[in-house]
């Protein structure tokens, strides 16, 4: 799987935890629209809020 973003945008699956998580934070960092999926909703949306809100 390459994690670079296709155009603008980068699909993700597995975006919840672990491999899947590390691998749609690299593509919203470089500004593509990830669209993320995973079994665990609340771990994907706190995914979601690490990549909106940074540290």
């Amino acid at each position: 799987m390459n994690p670079q973003p296709e155009g603008d945008r980068a699909p993700a699956t597995g975006a919840s935890s672990g491999t899947g998580a590390s691998i749609t934070k690299t593509p919203a960092e470089k500004g593509a629209l990830v669209v993320g999926h995973g079994r665990d909703r609340e771990r994907a949306e706190g995914v979601a809020r690490e990549i909106r809100e940074p540290l």
